[in-house]
């Protein structure tokens, strides 16, 4: 297990981070049957409510057993916010990213508001388990990090379409203020000056699947010359763009697979997220830089 999330039904069986599933249903994980396979599958996603399986974790060498339900959750975008002292009197912030959703939006707001108030020097930023989302979340959370004075009037990422759509290539800034758009609808409801840190460093935490939007905070902040500690997996940079236009009541995800940075170039996407843009039927159509 790499993350449990609160109040779960994993987390409220006591499932810990570091446990190792043996068997589901008594199905060995290391099965080659497909039928089994499928049954193994399901039981992270299911999608009935309230279905019921069994499974077995490795605990230090010991083994759990514990019936898990199906249930609807919530899940906390920003789950974990501390600040701790250190030796030397500094004040060291630690903020846990999981995802970027609109909800997040106000999470983060949030978060680096009680930061900024504790009067931390220094940031680890956690985005372990962060695969990406919404750009424009990215986009407020570098300028909450770095400041206005160096993020101001300056590119965070451009969108590069292929060829057939370049009339379409666009630019986003950094955002320097709220939006907290509301879930059914795409206006702002509120332009007030987002809070900051103005850090000069920051260390990032990262692992295989840090990657889409999360590595545009990486790359942005870095396009601003913040000093950036990565500690983790060495990221692949592959940044994706989705589109999402409704086609016969269907939503179609369209992106291309190739990303340029400003000093990577990445021809593909790393697997964890390629198996998600496969899984979603996504096809090519567009590409986007950070500067």
């Amino acid at each position: 297990m790499a993350f449990v999330e609160g109040g779960s039904p994993s987390a409220v069986a006591g499932i810990e981070r570091g446990d190792e599933l043996v068997n589901v249903n008594d199905i060995s994980v290391d099965t080659n049957d497909r039928g089994e396979l499928t049954t193994l599958l399901s039981a992270p996603n299911p999608t009935v409510p309230d279905v019921r399986y069994r499974m077995v974790f490795r605990r230090a060498g010991k083994l759990l057993t514990v019936d898990l339900a199906a249930a609807k959750v919530v899940a906390d975008s920003v789950p974990v916010v501390q600040t701790f002292s250190g030796a030397d009197g500094q004040k060291i912030g630690y903020l846990l990213f999981n995802e970027h959703t609109v909800p997040a939006e106000l999470r983060l707001i949030t978060a680096v508001t009680q930061l900024r108030d504790e009067g931390i020097n220094e940031l680890a930023l956690d985005l372990r388990y962060n695969q990406g989302g919404v750009v424009y979340v990215a986009s407020q959370l570098a300028t909450m990090i770095a400041g206005i004075k160096r993020t101001e009037g300056k590119t965070f990422a451009t969108y590069l379409f292929n060829d057939k759509r370049a009339a379409k290539n666009s630019e986003l800034s950094f955002l320097a203020t709220a939006c907290l758009p509301s879930l059914t609808g795409s206006r702002c409801s509120t332009t007030a000056p987002l809070p900051t840190l103005d850090l000069r460093r920051v260390y990032i935490l990262t692992q295989e699947s840090t990657c889409s939007a999360s590595e545009a905070i990486i790359n942005g902040l870095r396009g601003v010359d913040m000093e950036l500690v990565l500690i983790g997996e060495r990221l692949v940079e592959s940044l994706m763009a989705f589109l999402a236009p409704k086609t016969a009541g269907s939503l179609i995800f369209q992106l291309n697979t190739r990303a340029v940075t400003r000093r990577v170039l990445a021809i593909m996407p790393r697997a964890s997220c390629r198996a998600q843009a496969s899984r979603r039927g996504i096809l090519k159509a567009a590409e986007w830089r950070t500067t």
